[in-house]
């Protein structure tokens, strides 16, 4: 760690009121340390009260230890040796607060479980390996109460990336030895039902035709769930120049995890010609009969003859202003 610098608070205090008292707040602290207990102390939020007494500012002074200790903590700081002292002989009186933070604690071991029927879905195992591997706080890190909470959630989207969509945060535990400086992280991940693709529900297209949105879904009823589907539909239907924005999500709920309903939103909409949008919309299905392709395809999606075809038929019906006629889904 870095030498302890001195850090002034708010030194010259507006003068008190007649029943008031006015103090400044000196901090000495690793810089690390020094702005988390800025942000954390009451008694840094309470300066400038014109009603503050000697008696309210020595009981925030006291909770000011304890506060200390809690912000030294959630940076994996678990020994430290923290002094609170008023100095009323100053003017304004002057409240120092010292910390000294130890070693910090560091990462001793991780256990990563899962739950559910992932446990025994054998296509899934490079997924859970793939979640393990990414986890973000390994052995030998040190320890942060913030690291800590952003990692579970991590592995949380990373088991719903694909087919379990509703996973979950079960169990978790983080257990602290203040003597040997290490932490032993525990994590139980819930995966929820595997989820396929439902039908497509698309709400806001008042202005055009919601088969557009649907004849650019990547996916078919009873595919699996794929989080990166979703992404290349979103880019589709952006592409396409009707909007400037659009939402794909499934509903997950697990009483209709087998047939979940594929939710498209549109959030903001463009000038876009019809014509033209859909002229577009030809181009990217044809990235799938391999015309040009798209780059980092991988997976298999909906047969681009569907797409064109669909595409097709709702360009000549906007052009000669009837229905569309349904086109079967090969």
């Amino acid at each position: 760690l870095a030498l302890p610098l001195v850090f002034v608070l708010s030194m010259a205090c507006a003068p008190a009121l007649a029943a008031g008292i006015a103090y400044g707040v000196e901090i000495e602290a690793p810089d690390v340390l020094a702005e988390p207990l800025r942000k954390g102390l009451n008694l840094i939020r309470w300066q400038g009260d014109p009603q503050m007494t000697p008696e309210l500012l020595r009981r925030l002074a006291d909770e000011a230890e304890r506060d200390a200790r809690e912000v030294a903590a959630a940076e994996g700081y678990f020994s430290p040796q923290v002094r609170v002292a008023i100095d009323e002989q100053a003017r304004p009186w002057r409240v120092l607060v010292q910390l000294e933070p130890g070693e910090r604690t560091t990462i001793a071991a991780v256990e990563i479980r899962f739950s559910g029927p992932v446990t025994t879905d054998d296509e899934a195992r490079a997924a859970l390996d793939r979640v393990r591997s990414a986890w973000a706080l390994p052995r030998g890190q040190p320890f942060r109460q913030e690291d800590w909470e952003r990692a579970k959630r991590q592995a949380v989207r990373g088991l719903a990336r694909w087919r379990y969509a509703a996973a979950r945060l079960g169990e978790s535990e983080a257990r602290v030895d203040p003597a040997t400086r290490q932490a032993r992280l525990s994590v139980e991940l819930e995966s929820g039902p595997p989820f396929r693709f439902g039908p497509v529900q698309v709400s806001g297209t008042r202005r055009y035709p919601a088969q557009i949105v649907e004849n650019m879904n990547p996916a078919r009823p009873g595919d699996d769930y794929d989080r990166d589907v979703l992404v290349v539909y979103q880019r589709r239907l952006v592409e396409t120049g009707y909007f400037a924005s659009a939402q794909a999500e499934i509903d997950a709920q697990a009483a209709t995890a087998g047939a979940a309903p594929l939710r498209v939103y549109k959030t903001a909409t463009t000038s876009a010609d019809p014509v033209e949008g859909l002229l577009r919309a030809v181009g990217l299905a044809a990235d799938d009969l391999g015309v040009a392709p798209a780059a980092g395809r991988t997976r298999a999606c909906r047969p681009a003859s569907t797409h064109i075809a669909a595409t097709v038929n709702t360009l000549v019906a906007i052009a000669k202003r009837t229905k569309p006629s349904p086109i079967a889904a090969t």
